[in-house]
């Protein structure tokens, strides 16, 4: 886009392209060659060195071309506001590196602690740090890492679209996203007073999620007024006409809308999960944030394509009052009891 409009960050998406290009083969090789252990892996095969040549070749190749014709790519203009559209959308660019920097690391760390033995045997005296041990990184790395920057894109994901191309201040930026900052706050008191929510990292990502839908939906409606009032036409179908004179822009609102949900999901999901392990009997209970969870019985019996069904029956309850049954289940792709194989088991669903 902004190459589009502006003629400018020409290196960078060229940058960007190779990048890209070089990280899926890079994908390819993790899962083809056997470096690294993993359930999204394949069978280990000879393909794995030559999918690296092949990164080498194309990053190395790539890389030159893009310097051999880097005077041809010079910008046409220069960011001149650290608050203008394009410098705002660079930022945007710098947090997904940042996150890919990390989950690059993340992915490759493995390989790197096992490599690091090399550093032990050749001094002697860090044989106790370097000891080619392999060590993975888990969820809460990932998490911790990678959440703040997430929230910082989600923030920015609305309020980048506001400023102009070319030059813009605090002050007119400011008066574009208060109204909706007012509205942020808003939520935030139902969040908080409401709803008895008050994790502090829950709230920063709450604040974040809903500033950004609330200035997505402002732009809708300021712009969809603004037509109204001068063509004559009724809200709706004033919205339905920018849709179709601007399918880009809207098209991308529509996309920032997307990422709120799924950010209030990860939310959700990281911060207000419970999760217990343990073994029950028919007729046994546990309990579990506020329900009362409890196996009813076991059941076994065949379906008519083959498959074999081991199927439970659960009753959740909240205050001594059903709420209803669930039916975990396991389905065995023989067309018999095959308990002694598990992996024969194609998924379980509760």
């Amino acid at each position: 886009m902004i190459q589009e409009k502006r003629g400018m960050l020409k290196h960078w998406n060229m940058a960007l392209i190779i990048l890209t290009y070089s990280l899926v083969i890079f994908g390819t090789f993790l899962t083809r060659s056997g470096v690294l252990s993993s359930v999204h892996a394949f069978a280990q095969s000879n393909i794995g060195p030559a999918f690296f040549l092949f990164i080498g070749f194309m990053f190395v190749a790539s890389a030159g071309l893009l310097l051999y014709r880097w005077p041809e790519l010079k910008s046409e203009a220069q960011i001149t506001s650290t608050l203008s559209r394009e410098a705002l959308f660079l930022l945007n660019n710098m947090l997904f590196m940042c996150i890919l920097a990390i989950c690059f690391l993340g992915v490759v760390f493995p390989l790197l602690t096992e490599a690091s033995g090399v550093i032990g045997q050749t001094i002697p005296s860090l044989s106790n740090i370097f000891n080619g041990q392999k060590v993975t990184v888990g969820p809460v790395w990932y998490e911790t890492t990678t959440g703040p920057l997430f929230a910082a894109l989600v923030m920015l994901m609305g309020v980048a679209p506001l400023s102009a191309w070319g030059h813009s201040t605090a002050r007119t930026l400011g008066s574009a996203v208060w109204k909706p900052l007012l509205a942020a706050l808003a939520v935030m008191a139902v969040i908080f007073f409401g709803l008895g929510i008050h994790q502090p990292f829950a709230l920063i990502g709450f604040f974040a999620v809903s500033s950004s839908a609330s200035i997505t939906l402002y732009e809708f409606w300021r712009a969809a007024r603004a037509r109204g009032k001068a063509r004559k036409e009724n809200l709706a179908l004033a919205l339905w006409r920018l849709f179709g004179r601007n399918r880009r822009r809207y098209g991308g609102y529509l996309i920032h809308l997307s990422i709120v949900l799924m950010a209030i999901g990860i939310i959700g999901i990281d911060m207000f999960q419970t999760q217990t392990q343990q073994s029950l009997a028919v007729g046994q209970s546990l309990q579990l944030d506020g329900y009362s969870v409890r196996y009813d019985s076991l059941a076994q019996f065949p379906y008519a394509d083959g498959r074999y069904v081991t199927r439970a029956v659960v009753s959740v309850f909240k205050n001594d009052q059903l709420l209803g049954e669930l039916y975990p289940r396991v389905d065995y792709l023989s067309g018999r009891r095959n308990h002694d194989h598990p992996r024969s088991a194609q998924h379980a669903a509760g």
